[in-house]
């Protein structure tokens, strides 16, 4: 997971020569306007266009379009490498569901979602319902359930919450969840880790103004945030099965081209982003 792929030090190369063959067209068009360099309009051209048409032309200038091509190429080269061992890149994302009700409704979301999900996307559960209430009292010495809490966090590359809106926020169950996390000072289990949200409720906002804090909540936590497709799911009864199943067609493919995306987004962020690079 630590490793770097072949293909950033070629995007790298690419993007140095696309930037100098960008210079060296820029430069050209400044040389032949205006040889002197001095910006001196109509008149300096007139005075120096027999000097110019002496000048040789900076070394570059002959080979821009070859850089061009260069970074072409190689940019084509990045886009068509595998990330490993000739497979499309896999990433785990770990997901909360911030309702502990038996019958919870986001619950069955998250079923969908994993159902939904591409290949790609190796989805796990991470539980919250198991944590005491957090008290910096435990920094020190954390309890066995909140290092494995913890750990599991740590051990997947994304984090999806799938939650309900309590009192236009979060549940309390949750926040507490995030506050375990989010501690120590210094250990903070989000930092880095790209993140979405993502909520069902009947009402027709559905879940708008508790994913609003949220996303409040883990800027603090310096967690990149999917900010596009934003998902508020209004939830009617026979929506989604018990299993996960989404009976409407057009909902199916909203939640399928959501996670789509999230994908696309974790990869963007750990391009930006490498792990083990600070």
């Amino acid at each position: 997971m630590g490793k770097k792929s072949a293909a950033r030090p070629i995007g790298r190369a690419a993007a140095w020569l696309c930037c100098a063959g960008c210079y060296s067209i820029i430069r050209i068009r400044t040389l032949r306007r205006d040889p002197s360099g001095r910006g001196d309009g109509v008149h300096g051209d007139a005075c120096e266009r027999a000097a110019c048409s002496k000048r040789k032309p900076p070394r570059h200038a002959l080979s821009n379009r070859s850089l061009c091509l260069l970074a072409f190429v190689l940019h084509t080269v990045k886009a068509q490498t595998p990330t490993r061992g000739g497979q499309t890149s896999t990433h785990t994302v770990g997901y909360f569901v911030g309702s502990l009700a038996r019958e919870s409704i986001n619950r069955r979301l998250a079923h969908a979602l994993t159902r939904l999900a591409p290949a790609t996307l190796q989805m796990r559960e991470i539980p919250i319902g198991e944590l005491p209430l957090y008290s910096y009292d435990y920094d020190a010495d954390y309890p066995p359930v909140a290092r494995a809490f913890k750990d599991a966090i740590a051990a997947v590359d994304a984090v999806l919450f799938v939650t309900p809106e309590y009192n236009r926020s979060i549940p309390g169950v949750l926040k507490n969840a995030i506050d375990w996390a989010s501690r120590p000072k210094g250990k903070n289990s989000f930092s880095r880790k790209p993140s979405a949200v993502i909520g069902t409720s009947p009402g027709k906002i559905g879940t708008a103004v508790g994913q609003q804090h949220l996303r409040s909540i883990l800027s603090f936590c310096n967690s990149p945030q999917m900010n596009a497709i934003e998902a508020y799911i209004q939830f009617e009864p026979g929506l989604i099965t018990d299993d996960g199943e989404v009976t409407v067609a057009s909902t199916a493919e909203f939640l399928r081209n959501y996670m789509a995306e999230f994908q696309g987004f974790i990869r963007r962020v750990y391009t930006a982003l490498p792990r083990g690079e600070v």
